[in-house]
């Protein structure tokens, strides 16, 4: 038997053009959101958000190539897996991300509603940041949405060529991200 890191070694990663694609678009995004953030003073109205946009990407970026939810998931289930506990695992998963995803939602309309005299090319980014670590978080837990995020829009055995729901959603939310972000910073 091998061990969970050595599991998630074989299938963390995203080996699809797709894949790489929002790998990238992550890291675009945040590389022009700290752009605005460094052409920003501490005072200014949203300072803070393009703070938490930047290093929510860098983070949902690494995540998507690294899977470590994948690690986190076969290292629990190799310390627990004999247990009785273990059985409801999709429970406590589901718990765990409904709550996960209220803190998320709330935070976000707050964080608009702080913002609300803000323009409107920030708000934009805080909510696609907020819907695509919506979309991130619902891929961690099995069920209907992440079967509906799995489904491939290319057909299956495309290979490289693979694009899957999930995909597409997130490549449309970091183009306006970065489209935003752009625009944020020409508006200057």
């Amino acid at each position: 038997m091998s061990s969970p890191f050595h599991e998630w070694l074989q299938l963390f990663g995203d080996p699809t053009i797709a894949g790489w694609a929002c790998f990238l678009g992550y890291f675009a995004g945040a590389f022009l959101c700290l752009r605005v953030l460094r052409g920003s003073s501490a005072r200014e109205p949203g300072h803070r958000a393009w703070i938490f946009v930047t290093a929510a990407l860098f983070l949902l970026g690494v995540n998507k190539q690294l899977d470590l939810q994948t690690l986190l998931i076969s290292e629990l289930r190799a310390l627990v897996g004999a247990d009785p506990a273990w059985e409801y695992r999709r429970v406590f998963a589901s718990v765990v991300v409904g709550a996960l995803s209220t803190l998320l939602f709330t935070g976000g309309g707050y964080a608009m509603y702080r913002l609300r005299s803000a323009r409107t090319s920030l708000n934009v980014v805080v909510l696609a940041t907020v819907l695509v670590t919506a979309v991130a978080m619902a891929r961690a837990v099995k069920g209907p949405l992440d079967q509906l995020l799995q489904m491939d829009v290319v057909g299956p055995g495309a290979g490289i060529f693979d694009a899957r729901v999930e995909e597409v959603i997130e490549l449309a939310l970091l183009t306006t991200i970065a489209v935003s972000a752009r625009r944020f910073s020409s508006e200057r």
